[in-house]
């Protein structure tokens, strides 16, 4: 293979090798906006907590005239009780439903992760491809300055190219980071709202009901306010892909342009043949057990 058509190929199969880096990652942020927005559901149960503690506590006050007598007073306290205990059952609900939010945050955090764990491999593709592409010499007719215009890897292209990978590379590590943090997070809340999930929780009085509701709400809004903003990073690492396959599209047409006698306006990419294995890796194909992961 010539190097010009070498050098068209890896071009393209760099611009291959990104796309497949921008499907995953924007496959991690769609995962992380479905944990905000699970989170977001949870906060809402979590605001119900307070209400309820305080019903708790409001359902077994006196109030009205006095009891007539002492059975009168122990249905009163008795009925009181259980209403107590209706509203203790009420915060139960949120707190199952705060624990269901959780569990489905956790869940697709785990899919984030996997996303971003498996954009590292595409992303190291293009950076083998980026090496060779720059190092590639050019054919006897290119350094002869034949009527392919414009032959050769356009320096200021290709630098422009690293750059935009690194940045990703760092944008997928900070993302990964994130993920790490919300993970721990999410694992301490849902410890927290486990003390009110459930039939084993019994209800001991409506002093201790109350005092129970209060505090996993307080501890477990503390962790849902400190998840606030934890996936940011899988969003700007998703503005990162974006920008690096716009760039490596732009690599691919001044590649092709340069190789081509074509006007730019006429011109159209075609894929050469499948010599370096990566190549069926970058367009979704298998690869086969040629190329270690």
């Amino acid at each position: 293979m010539s190097s010009a058509a070498r050098r068209r190929e890896l071009a393209e199969m760099t611009a291959n090798a990104v796309a497949a880096v921008r499907a995953r990652v924007s496959s991690a942020a769609g995962a992380a906006e479905e944990v905000d927005r699970l989170l977001r559901r949870a906060e809402e149960s979590l605001g119900e907590l307070p209400g309820q503690a305080e019903r708790i506590r409001s359902a077994a006050e006196f109030s009205g005239p006095p009891f007539s007598n002492w059975q009168a007073y122990q249905d009163g306290v008795e009925q009181r009780f259980h209403e107590s205990r209706s509203h203790f059952g009420n915060a139960q609900y949120y707190a199952d439903d705060i624990g269901r939010r959780l569990d489905g945050a956790q869940d697709l955090v785990r899919q984030v992760r996997g996303q971003l764990d498996e954009a590292r491999m595409p992303l190291r593709y293009a950076r083998e491809f980026l090496d060779e592409l720059e190092n590639l010499p050019a054919d006897e007719a290119e350094q002869q300055g034949s009527q392919i215009a414009g032959a050769g890897v356009p320096e200021l292209t290709t630098a422009t190219m690293r750059e935009r990978l690194d940045r990703l590379g760092a944008a997928i590590e900070s993302a990964s980071q994130g993920v790490d943090a919300t993970d721990r997070r999410i694992r301490d809340a849902r410890r927290n709202v486990e003390a009110l999930r459930g039939v084993s929780v019994g209800f001991e009085g409506p002093e201790r009901g109350a005092a129970l509701v209060d505090q996993v709400g307080r501890a477990v809004k503390a962790d849902v306010d400190a998840l606030n903003g934890g996936l940011k990073e899988a969003y700007a690492a998703d503005d990162a892909a974006g920008q690096a396959t716009a760039k490596a599209n732009e690599l691919a047409i001044a590649v092709h342009a340069g190789l081509n006698p074509t006007p730019r306006s006429a011109q159209t990419i075609q894929r050469p043949p499948v010599e370096d294995p990566r190549r069926a890796w970058s367009e979704g194909r298998d690869l086969g057990p040629t190329v270690g992961r």
